[in-house]
């Protein structure tokens, strides 16, 4: 694969140089690509690839150390970096001069990071040096917000060097991109720094729709990977809290988490008779089953905007969620119920499922919103700002 690298570096390396009269030159740097690495930051960058097949413009290059084998694509490249695959903070700050060299060979007019990880200071240092444009996207809250370290252990202090690492990238973007309002504002509260965009996460159209479930049992489902800050154990006891009904039914969806951590949440789990875990799916059948359920639960602490949202609003699936709303999509715009607790999850739901037509109105009012925000076409917005930029970088060139 590193052979295949190196290639793909020496095709570009032949590459058009005129400052005038050529395509963009964009990079886009992530941690893994959506086929190598599923979360919601990478299906964000696969539909922001979707948009850019569609242009012109640019000539487009993906760097990441997670990648797929297949690495030539019909409109943009893979360049994998980083020899280590395995390991936290430590591996990716070994990782730092592979993406530096990568972008150095690929001589780009435009970096694009999403999600804050020690490769935004690569991606900082080399715009900074060479002239091309740096636009930095949040992907979570935890971006915009300063992490709570203390005491001292090794771990503790590779933690320190990493952030100070991602702050050194973040206070140097030429552009700062946040997902909703509500990061801005805790961007220039904890950073001072000013976004210079608010662009929500984005989807294609579903190509199903939410079946009605007229009479039987009602449907509860859960989409996301077992970690800490996912709060899985809260939707176990969700669904515990209803075993002696036989009117509802509970579905987990995702990868199973470190089997060390998770091991007794899963013999829960297996004992629960309307519980069922089908593990981590594929996207369309993730799809499939939010759009056979009544209702989509977030037990997460902390979240960017959960695809999980979008996915289940253009099915019209209304949330319930413990604590995550993000800029009030759900509170103010009546696509679900913020719970406020784990605790109040249990009478929340009790009452949304008994009440037919307040669910009906939900999903109603779910669908609409999903559409008018978070199409796809609302990638435009993203594409034009990376075409401005890319126009500037050629511009002082």
């Amino acid at each position: 694969m590193r052979g295949m690298a190196a290639e793909a570096l020496r095709q570009a390396d032949a590459g058009p140089t005129a400052a005038h009269g050529r395509r963009i030159r964009l990079c886009i740097v992530a941690g893994g690509h959506w086929e190598a690495q599923r979360g919601g930051a990478q299906y964000q960058l696969k539909c922001l690839l979707d948009a850019l097949a569609q242009r012109d413009e640019f000539e487009t290059f993906y760097i990441a150390h997670a990648v797929p084998q297949r690495l030539e694509r019909e409109t943009y490249r893979i360049v994998p970096v980083g020899r280590l695959r395995r390991g936290g903070s430590l591996r990716l700050l070994t990782h730092l001069p592979s993406v530096y060299a990568a972008l150095r060979a690929l001589r780009p007019d435009v970096v694009y990071q999403r999600s804050l990880m020690p490769y935004v200071a690569a991606c900082a240092f080399y715009c900074r040096r060479h002239g091309a444009r740096f636009v930095f996207h949040a992907a979570s809250e935890m971006d915009v917000i300063p992490p709570q370290l203390t005491g001292w252990s090794p771990s503790t202090a590779i933690e320190r060097v990493r952030r100070r690492i991602e702050e050194f990238g973040l206070h140097r973007a030429d552009v700062i991109v946040t997902q909703t309002r509500d990061q801005a504002r805790l961007l220039e509260q904890n950073y001072g720094l000013a976004a210079s965009a608010v662009v929500p996460n984005f989807h294609p159209a579903p190509g199903e729709e939410r079946r009605e479930r007229r009479g039987g049992r009602r449907r509860v489902v859960w989409v996301a990977n077992f970690k800490p800050v996912k709060n899985p154990e809260q939707f176990v006891d969700l669904a515990e809290a209803f075993a002696h009904r036989t009117d509802v039914e509970f579905v987990m969806i995702g990868r199973p988490g470190d089997p060390k951590r998770y091991a007794a949440l899963h013999e829960r789990i297996s004992r629960l008779p309307n519980l069922k875990f089908l593990g981590e799916l594929p996207l369309e059948r993730v799809n499939e089953e939010i759009a056979a359920s009544d209702v989509l639960v977030n037990t997460s602490t902390l979240e960017g905007f959960p695809n999980t949202f979008i996915q289940a609003w253009l099915r019209g699936v209304p949330v319930v969620s413990t604590r995550v709303d993000p800029d009030g999509c759900l509170s103010r715009h009546g696509t679900g119920i913020v719970a406020g607790s784990a605790a109040n999850l249990v009478p929340v739901l009790e009452s949304l499922l008994a009440d037919g037509e307040r669910l009906r109105r939900l999903g109603e009012a779910a669908r609409a919103y999903a559409h008018a925000h978070h199409l796809a076409d609302r990638a435009e917005q993203l594409v034009e700002l990376l075409a401005k930029q890319g126009g500037l970088a050629q511009g002082a060139q």
